[in-house]
């Protein structure tokens, strides 16, 4: 309900949300429905580590972008072994503030083991509120995007 109140507020119109490059540079996922992208069904010691910021790159110019997240495993030898899993995607603008995602390459465990995405890997993703460096709160900018699947994604920066 926030998120709903605060999306007609948009300081960056959409017709500017690709363009005005305010969307480019590296995001911290804050609030998600998505629970695949929390990784909560995964056995225990290949789950998504909470205490460690989930990131997603941006690169409008290039159509580029790379979602980051962190593991822990082993939390119980010297803290864990810490690592990352990736994916690298390629996006596809459909309107200002749309974007057709093709996931092109997953890399796990830091890219010791990386595979090409199988076609079906994609989604689309519509930024419906973005902050612009102006209207930052504590120079802290809010990103809220929805994807093609329902979720709803708060990111910061």
């Amino acid at each position: 309900e926030i998120t709903e109140d605060r999306e007609p507020l948009n300081p960056t119109p959409q017709a500017q949300t690709l363009s005005s490059g305010d969307i480019d540079g590296v995001w911290d996922l804050r609030w998600t429905t998505s629970a695949s992208i929390l990784g909560r069904q995964r056995p225990r010691g290949f789950r998504v580590d909470l205490n460690r910021p989930i990131t997603q790159e941006i690169n409008a110019k290039e159509l580029k972008a790379k979602n980051v997240e962190p593991i822990t495993t082993f939390r119980w030898v010297l803290g864990g072994i810490k690592y990352t899993n990736s994916v690298e995607a390629e996006l596809t603008p459909m309107t200002e503030s749309k974007v057709a995602v093709q996931f092109k390459k997953f890399n796990i465990a830091g890219g010791l083991v990386s595979f090409t995405a199988p076609d079906r890997a994609r989604g689309e993703l519509d930024t419906t509120y973005l902050d612009t460096p102006a209207t930052a709160y504590q120079g802290q900018q809010i990103r809220i995007s929805r994807g093609d699947r329902g979720n709803l994604f708060v990111l910061t920066k």
